[in-house]
């Protein structure tokens, strides 16, 4: 078969035959169906078909011109044309230790009758960060194949709480459901460990500092030294005396598995007839029978086990047979020592039920709750008895017809991907210092920019009644020219600090923008006064201070200056009032009032 023709041939001791075809159901001869010619050949081919379609195949005899009754119908259904699937996530999987670069594998699979040469692939990937990943398959991909493939990279040293889900785009794909794939709430193990602090303050008695969180997975190590040592805290968080610093280090501990208390309570059949277990399949165990009837107890502790994690969902099949004829009822159970103390008895312990049910095939999934003992090897204890009450089914004791087997199940424990520490290299925040500048920008726009220390404050300004801001930039429209009291506050976890500044708005046009942070402080003051401004580019600099008659009372040239211009003036002798300070260079001119008070 094709997506679009199909071969298929018949018995007859006539030499010419008719075939018709059409949708399932069908009746021949009802103009409904497609009737071919007759045919002498009796391989014959049928065109003209749907891709992924099912149809009903008739074939008649012809005999001296009549024609027999219709023998059929043959069902004959087409492949598809086009279907790509994505079978699975490969890497990164849970517990991946991170590195740089970190491949993202996925397994693309073709599922219909032509080749794949070009499909794009997309993975989002959320959590601690978010990124996507555009790629597109160009490889050679035949039917009812697949292939591992690698979409991109992507830095996960520093490790994280993620999703990924990756999809295909294959044009004419006629199966939208199997194109995605996904994984959920994986855990990537930094590289190094890995560590953050609460805010504190210069001068502060203590700090606080935490491991990244994953208490169920890292084992914290905290030492005062690089190696060797003295281990000090064992917790994912530690408050230390500041004076430690930067004499603290953070290391990972790998937990090997250990063992519980595996002695447990006898549970058997007492007779080796009727119903047993045929095959387990849960994770990595895939256990089958080697003996069918006659098991009454069977223990694959040695022989059969998988490893799992914390809150990790695991889909479980169980195949119920008999051996002495008939179908006979029963109720099937599962047990897991989650926490290693030797029963399972302790709630949430019973991990899936199954009553009534036939022989055969039973399903469901188990969840590995997140209060299990991590780093644990315990047993997973499989019960079937011939009842349709499902109480009678125990963790303990004997019974007449069924089976029981045991698993080894290891719960993971914690990870370390590096021996390595890292130092605590931190110091306190000190107390800010708030300090801005502005420029004069085109049409009455000024920008302001917080210069405020430490670096990292938090800016809040007040243009008083054109209201509020916060940022580290902000630019303001000012309604008209003036002068206008500017106010900031920066503040960090330790402290906050206020300064304010009057703001000459001069408004200046888009070509006679001159200089760029031009400051005037004091202002109003009593003649003495500092200006600071730069320029990035070679030209003469004029400073004056004119009044507000227009009349020079202060001039100075300064010739091919480029940089950053600061000078302190006293001009305590001019009379108090209102003066105009203007810059101009090669470029134009920058305007700011200066208000002197006596």
């Amino acid at each position: 078969l094709t997506p679009n023709s199909g071969f298929f041939s018949w018995d007859s001791y006539e030499t010419d035959w008719v075939v018709e075809w059409g949708p399932i159901g069908f009746l021949p001869g009802s103009a409904i169906g497609n009737q071919v010619a007759s045919t002498n050949n009796t391989l014959f081919e049928v065109t003209g078909f749907s891709s992924n379609t099912c149809y009903h195949v008739f074939v008649a005899e012809v005999c001296n011109g009549d024609t027999s009754d219709w023998t059929g119908p043959v069902t004959i259904c087409t492949p598809k044309a086009h279907d790509a699937a994505l079978l699975g996530i490969v890497d990164p999987s849970d517990r991946d230790c991170g590195e740089n670069p970190m491949d993202i594998n996925v397994e693309l699979r073709n599922n219909a009758y032509n080749p794949i040469t070009s499909v794009p692939i997309t993975v989002e990937i959320s959590g601690d960060f978010t990124q996507t990943i555009n790629f597109t398959y160009s490889g050679n991909l035949p039917t009812d194949s697949s292939e591992v493939v690698t979409v991109g990279s992507i830095d996960f040293s520093n490790g994280g709480l993620f999703s990924i889900v990756a999809y295909v785009d294959l044009p004419n794909d006629e199966d939208s459901l199997n194109d995605t794939a996904s994984v959920m709430d994986i855990n990537i193990i930094p590289e190094e460990p890995r560590f953050d602090n609460l805010p504190f303050c210069a001068g502060d008695d203590s700090v606080t500092v935490f491991g990244y969180h994953m208490p169920q997975i890292l084992s914290y190590g905290w030492y005062d030294a690089a190696t060797g040592g003295t281990r000090i805290g064992n917790s994912d968080t530690i408050t230390v005396a500041a004076s430690l610093l930067p004499n603290l280090w953070l290391g990972y501990d790998s937990v090997p598995n250990t063992p519980g208390n595996r002695n447990y309570c006898a549970a058997n059949a007492t007779s080796p007839s009727w119903g047993y277990i045929q095959s387990v399949t849960f994770g990595n165990i895939n256990k089958v029978s080697p003996i069918g009837c006659g098991q009454q107890y069977t223990d694959y502790t040695d022989s059969a086990s998988t490893a799992v994690n914390l809150g990790q969902t695991i889909p479980i099949s169980i195949d119920v047979q008999g051996c002495s004829g008939g179908n006979w009822t029963h109720s099937t159970k599962v047990y897991i020592d989650f926490n290693g103390n030797g029963d399972f008895t302790d709630p949430g312990e019973e991990v899936l039920v199954e009553s009534p049910h036939q022989y055969g095939v039973i399903t469901g999934n188990i969840v590995i709750p997140m209060s299990a003992t991590p780093g644990l090897t315990t047993t997973m204890r499989v019960v079937t008895v011939e009842t349709g009450i499902v109480t009678n089914v125990n963790p303990c004791g004997t019974f007449s017809w069924g089976e029981v087997e045991d698993y080894t199940i290891e719960i993971l424990g914690a990870v370390a991907c590096s021996p390595n520490r890292t130092q605590v290299d931190i110091t306190g925040d000190s107390v800010p210092v708030a300090s801005f500048t502005y420029t004069e920008l085109p049409n009455l726009d000024v920008q302001f920019i917080n210069t405020s220390t430490p670096s990292g404050t938090i800016a809040n300004w007040d243009f008083g009644p054109l209201g509020t801001a916060t940022g580290d930039t902000v630019t303001i429209t000012y309604p008209q020219t003036g002068d206008f009291t500017v106010c900031l506050e920066a503040s960090n976890f330790c402290s906050s600090d206020n300064t304010c500044e009057t703001v000459a708005v001069n408004g200046i046009g888009v070509e006679t923008f001159a200089v760029n942070n031009l400051k005037l402080f004091p202002n109003p003051n009593e003649g003495v006064f500092t200006i600071t401004f730069t320029q990035d580019f070679i030209s003469d600099v004029a400073v004056e201070l004119i009044d507000v008659s227009g009349k020079t009372v202060y001039t100075e040239l300064v010739e091919t200056f480029s940089g950053e211009y600061n000078k302190r003036f006293d001009k305590s002798n001019v009379a108090a009032g209102a003066y105009m300070l203007r810059i101009r260079n090669s470029k134009g001119s920058a305007v700011r009032s200066v208000i002197v008070n006596k």
